[in-house]
């Protein structure tokens, strides 16, 4: 999947450009706060948001960046994965 980036938002499109999914941040001082993670839900199920999130982390890791999160699903992904990312997590 290919993930595009614009200010405080990474998001994939489908080939008709619809929505697939997107995170969105707020960026303050080194730190982005991911506040909303979301997949349509055409395509729920595949694994998407977890995509979404490594894309975050790429985009962290490219930029010097750490990662919070106020979103319930960015929240429980770090703490089930944030092990493998200690490198960018505040």
């Amino acid at each position: 999947m290919e993930w595009k980036q614009e200010t405080n938002r990474i998001f994939s499109t489908s080939q008709e450009g619809n929505l697939v999914s997107e995170a969105t941040f707020l960026t303050k001082d080194g730190i982005i706060t991911v506040d909303h993670v979301y997949v349509n839900p055409t395509y729920r199920g595949q694994g998407i948001a977890n995509e979404a999130m490594l894309a975050v982390i790429d985009y962290l890791r490219n930029n010097h960046l750490k990662l919070a999160a106020s979103c319930p699903y960015a929240i429980t992904w770090i703490e089930n994965n944030g092990y493998n990312y200690k490198d960018v997590l505040v």
